[in-house]
């Protein structure tokens, strides 16, 4: 129905900061899909993300309507310990008025990132990587006015709230990467990592709607029939825990003007998904549906999933570069395997990638991708 605003989630009301921080990435690629066998196991889409390497102290501060951020990074004389870390506040009370719901809105979003790299020696070194994100949405909604129909016939729906919505989502994410480059040609990494999420969405919202059919009588006038009355409660608690704990090997090793590239990873996921929600309806005095012997709900919902499974990854690919008459050409092919134990889904996935870069316009390039 008009008056309902339960699918606030959907609407993305509540999303706040993503996971990349622009003050402390040097570089970030994306890929909408054609990605090599190194990113994915389903060909949706990538981001590679880059962190800044400081190597002598540097800080920034920004604030505006919407926000606050900072970031800090420096490096000891030899450049063998060095420190990334930034802090982002974000609101969007402002845009959120704007919106037919009236009502006090409350959302806080804010996030810490930190990257701590220290040499070990010059083959090998160890990095760490914490960032904890928490999302606070509340909403106290009052009324509602919307104006919808055409020209000739346009109806007007008037929703007075009750209630409020208070939503906690919340994220913690650790890795330790450790490097170890025996040669030139050669690297080797190990990494460790964990990522927990905290989410909670309560609700409790009653509403009362009219809904007016408005004439144009003669130009200036126009008339108000009110053609439905009604009501309805929204109840919700819902939550939802989830960890994953991961271990993976990372390799390359160089030739002349070709790359060979490896992984292996292995991952366990536990998720505890509780849902309960369920709607009264009301129209002109009688609960919808209807019933002479019981209150029926619009809809009720309640559930419990809890999943704990295995994910096994690997891929292998090579990188090679060529220069023939026309420009450099740069294919790469490779392979992707995957299984998870929660459906013994097993996946192979070759793909290969070759691009061309003219001598006559470096500013061009031509690209093709295939795999799956």
């Amino acid at each position: 129905s008009e008056m309902c605003i339960r699918d606030r989630v959907q609407s993305a009301m509540q999303e706040g900061l993503s996971f990349v921080n622009p003050q402390l990435v040097s570089s970030l690629q994306f890929s909408a899909g054609g990605f090599n066998a190194q990113y994915g196991d389903k060909m949706a889409s990538v981001l590679d993300v880059n962190y800044k390497r400081p190597t002598e102290f540097e800080g920034s501060v920004y604030a505006s309507m919407l926000g606050a951020g900072m970031h800090l990074a420096g490096a000891t004389k030899n450049n063998r310990l060095s420190l990334l870390s930034g802090f982002r506040y974000k609101t969007t009370n402002y845009l959120l008025n704007s919106l037919d719901v009236e009502g006090e809105y409350l959302p806080r979003f804010a996030d810490f990132q930190a990257l701590v790299h220290y040499s070990l020696s010059k083959k090998s070194s160890i990095s760490v990587l914490g960032n904890y994100s928490t999302n606070r949405f509340n909403l106290v909604p009052e009324t509602r006015n919307t104006t919808f129909g055409s020209i000739q016939q346009t109806y007007s729906l008037r929703v007075f709230y009750d209630g409020n919505e208070r939503d906690r989502f919340d994220s913690y994410q650790g890795a330790v990467s450790y490097s170890y480059t025996p040669s030139q040609k050669l690297t080797l990494k190990f990494i460790g990592s964990v990522f927990n999420t905290d989410e909670e969405v309560n609700f409790d919202i009653a509403s009362a709607y009219w809904l007016d059919a408005i004439s144009q009588v003669s130009a200036g006038n126009d008339t108000s029939i009110n053609i439905g009355t009604g009501s309805s409660l929204e109840h919700a608690r819902n939550s939802l825990h989830g960890y994953v704990y991961a271990l993976e090997h990372r390799g390359s090793y160089f030739l002349p003007n070709s790359a060979w590239r490896w992984g292996l990873k292995t991952s366990y996921e536990s998720i505890d998904d509780k849902l309960s929600e369920w709607r009264l309806l009301d129209s002109a005095g009688m609960s919808i549906p209807f019933s002479d012997e019981f209150i029926l709900l619009d809809y009720s919902f309640k559930a419990q999933n809890v999943i704990e499974s295995f994910r096994y990854q690997a891929f292998i690919q090579n990188s090679s570069l060529f220069f023939i008459t026309a420009g450099e050409l740069d294919l790469t092919l490779g392979a992707r395997f995957s299984y998870w134990d929660f459906n013994n889904e097993i996946l192979f996935t070759p793909r290969g990638t070759i691009s061309l870069k003219p001598y006559w316009d470096r500013h061009v390039q031509f690209y093709f991708a295939t795999g799956g």
